[in-house]
């Protein structure tokens, strides 16, 4: 008796288990505020040891874009990217800008488990209209 229990126990936990085909992706995320920004990072250290010693600086510039993406239509959160981790696909038939993230899964997860550990393994999508791109993608002109 003890070992059909634990069957059907057994049986029970591997049905209510969703898989998916290894990629998990949200909904569209409509973005309340897009805003760009070079962040710099600025290190010195310095040492020194009776009458020598040295000194070195460091400086790193990131770009990075800040957003509040609406999560499961209900609450928003703010994101920072960096830019380089975006693809920016452009649009001009849509309104509102939106992000999409897509994520090497093989559960099913909601969009607030998705975003609360965005990966480098993350394709990260943001979805805009010419208009709202963001500062540093502006000055490219193509010919």
């Amino acid at each position: 008796m003890k070992k059909v229990l634990l069957l059907i126990f057994l049986l029970g936990i591997f049905v209510s288990c969703q898989e998916t085909n290894g990629t998990v992706s949200t909904t569209k995320m409509e973005l309340r505020q897009l805003v760009s920004k070079e962040i710099i990072t600025k290190n010195s250290s310095g040492s020194f040891f009776v009458i020598m010693g040295g000194y070195s600086s460091s400086e790193e510039r990131r770009d990075v874009i800040k957003m509040f993406v609406k999560v499961d239509n209900s609450y928003y959160k703010l994101l920072k990217l960096n830019l380089e981790d975006v693809n920016v696909v452009i649009d001009n038939k849509i309104n509102k800008p939106y992000l999409t993230v897509t994520e090497q899964s093989n559960w099913e997860k909601t969009d607030a488990q998705i975003l609360q550990y965005i990966g480098y393994n993350d394709n990260i999508y943001l979805h805009c209209p010419e208009k709202y791109l963001p500062e540093k993608l502006l000055s490219i002109e193509l010919n």
